[in-house]
């Protein structure tokens, strides 16, 4: 997966902003539908970002350009921008499968002698119940997986692959260039005065 949010200066990412809510516009598309990886929208953005020779994305990387746009729908071109962070959601999924297995048991029985445990499990007046044993294993042999669907997602976490590169804001920027110019001229200065 690509970290664009550290691959791509903050300029192009304003830019890409624009290009998605002028395409998101032309083809009728609110910026708080949540269907990201719907056709439409993964054709939105596939288009936008060709533009700006990016043909190559993961399939997370949709959700980091929809969220950049929706974080930032009403960015003019000026000023700082929101950029979105990779997440990780717990989900359950709930499957209607079944299963055709061999599964083992453990039993302790009881009696006299080892040549009798087959005719006591057998012939047990009260029935004998295999799963009232402890549960050892199973060797699935064959399954069929049916509907499923999606029970719960839970509470998201940062993500972090790696410690990001920090993303100044423009305005971040400019004051970051105007202390290093300022720096530079305070060590000439005491360079100056000391000798």
């Amino acid at each position: 997966m690509r970290r664009f949010e550290n691959e791509l200066p903050l300029s192009v990412l304003k830019m890409i902003i624009k290009e998605i809510d002028k395409e998101s516009a032309e083809k009728n598309i609110d910026w708080t539908y949540d269907d990201v990886y719907d056709d439409n929208i993964l054709e939105l953005i596939d288009s936008s970002l060709k533009k700006f020779g990016i043909t190559d994305i993961d399939w997370e990387d949709y959700g980091f350009f929809w969220k950049l746009y929706q974080d930032n729908h009403n960015f003019n071109g000026e000023g700082d921008i929101t950029i979105p962070r990779i997440m990780s959601f717990p989900v359950v999924v709930k499957v209607n499968v079944s299963k055709y297995c061999v599964e083992e048991y453990l039993h302790n029985i009881e009696t006299y002698s080892k040549d009798y445990v087959n005719s006591f499990v057998y012939n047990d007046p009260d029935g004998f119940d295999y799963y009232d044993g402890k549960f050892l294993d199973e060797d699935v042999y064959d399954s069929e997986s049916g509907e499923w669907e999606i029970r719960n997602i839970g509470n998201g976490t940062l993500v972090e692959v790696k410690k990001p590169k920090k993303v100044l804001t423009e305005s971040q920027n400019r004051e970051l260039q105007d202390l290093l110019i300022m720096k530079k001229t305070i060590e000439q200065r005491i360079k100056t005065l000391s000798s």
